[in-house]
C-alpha cells in the first residue's frame, strides 16, 4: 500500500491514533455547540 507508517502508537499506526484525535475534539467541539444552542434555545427543541 501507499501507506506504510514506521512508527506505532498503542499498537495502532500514528496516522490512524491522529485521526481519531482530531474526530474526537471535533466530536467534542460539535458537543459542546449543541449544549450551548440547547441552553441559548431554552425549552425549544430542534427535534420535536
Amino acid at each position: 500500500s501507499l501507506i506504510s507508517p514506521k512508527i506505532y502508537f498503542f499498537g495502532q499506526p500514528t496516522w490512524m491514533v491522529i485521526v481519531l484525535l482530531i474526530c474526537l475534539i471535533l466530536d467534542f467541539n460539535a458537543t459542546i455547540n449543541l449544549l450551548e444552542a440547547d441552553r441559548e434555545l431554552g425549552t425549544v427543541s430542534v427535534l420535536d
